[in-house]
C-alpha cells in the first residue's frame, strides 16, 4: 500500500487508480463510491477540498485486511488527524478500502 499512499501524497489521480481493481469500492466514514469513475471522482474532490498528507503509522493484518494506521493532515479543520485504513486485496491491487477514525 505504499504504492497508494505515495501516489496520495503527490496528488498523481492516474497512479492511485491503477492500485485499484476495475470494481473497487470505497468507505470513506460511510461515503460509498465504486468503480474507477466514482474512484476517481472521489479522489480529485478530496485532493481540492484538503489536499492530504498521509504519514503511516503502523500497519497490522486482521484475516484478510491490511490494516494501516496513518497521521492526516491537510487544509482541513483541526490540524492533524488519525485515520485507519483497511485494505482488502485482490492479487496485488485494492478490491476495497474502507477509511475511519
Amino acid at each position: 500500500m505504499e504504492t497508494y499512499f505515495a501516489a496520495t501524497n503527490a496528488f498523481d489521480r492516474d497512479a492511485v487508480l491503477a492500485t485499484f481493481t476495475r470494481n473497487a469500492r470505497v468507505n470513506d466514514e460511510g461515503r460509498l463510491v465504486s468503480g474507477l469513475d466514482e474512484i476517481a471522482a472521489w479522489f480529485d474532490e478530496i485532493v481540492a477540498a484538503y489536499q492530504p498528507q498521509f504519514r503511516l503509522a503502523t500497519s497490522t493484518v486482521e484475516n484478510e485486511w491490511l490494516v494501516v494506521s496513518t497521521a492526516v493532515s491537510g487544509t482541513f479543520p483541526g490540524g492533524e488527524v488519525r485515520r485507519a485504513h483497511r485494505f482488502l486485496l485482490s492479487g496485488a491491487r485494492i478490491a476495497v478500502l474502507e477509511i475511519h477514525d
